[in-house]
């Protein structure tokens, strides 16, 4: 998928025809929208795509640790799993951890993990809890990634990434592209792991439906 994929989508659609026919507007609207419709999709399930892992070693004696991402591409921690064994770490909110710390709760292995902030480039800092004491053990961070191309999407799911640049314009269809993101999700859970395959695709029967909703027919 590439914007001139949904650009040529817009113009087939009647919403947004009848606020421009022209290639043009809709080329720069695609560009100025189309990150803030990608923030969404991606944000709004984990997809297999959007996720990545990271391994770094621990320093004796350091907790805080700037999580940069395997191609200096990480936006969120979602879990940890510590050592040879693999141990998944807790996640805990910064304040219930003041609370167990406070309450001498908190074990003097490495259990869990919180997050004390983002580094001055964006990048999650995390802490480890308790503060390691050797050197060389494995942290296996899974995370979600920032800055997921459009080329990362197929041709298939080009009306869902449509339909939410029709809503940031058109608010009115807003509804319509929260319904078609949760179907997408329900399909992608339902379907395995290859978004392209799960996704909508504009070929099928269900998706002939979804433009009908679309057009104002169904």
């Amino acid at each position: 998928m590439n914007n001139k994929t949904l650009v040529d989508f817009l113009l087939q659609l009647p919403q947004t025809r009848a606020l421009s026919t022209d290639e043009a507007y809709w080329t720069k609207t695609v560009a100025a929208v189309l990150p803030l419709v990608l923030d969404e999709i991606y944000t709004a399930h984990d997809w297999d795509f959007t996720l990545n892992e990271y391994t770094l070693n621990t320093v004796a004696n350091q907790p805080d640790y700037n999580i940069e991402g395997e191609d200096n591409d990480c936006r969120d921690v979602i879990n940890i799993r510590y050592g040879d064994d693999r141990l998944h770490l807790t996640y805990y909110p910064i304040l219930e951890m003041d609370e167990i710390i406070s309450n001498s709760q908190l074990s003097t292995d490495v259990v869990a993990w919180t997050q004390a902030g983002r580094s001055d480039q964006g990048y999650p800092i995390i802490t480890l809890h308790s503060t390691p004491t050797t050197a060389g053990e494995t942290l296996r961070v899974r995370y979600r990634m920032r800055d997921v191309p459009l080329s990362a999407l197929s041709d298939d799911f080009a009306y869902v990434v449509a339909a939410g640049i029709a809503a940031w314009i058109l608010p009115v269809l807003r509804p319509l592209f929260d319904r078609q993101l949760k179907r997408a999700i329900r399909r992608y859970r339902r379907g395995g792991r290859d978004l392209n395959r799960t996704a909508i695709s504009p070929q099928s029967a269900k998706a002939n439906n979804d433009i009908a909703e679309l057009y104002g027919t169904g």
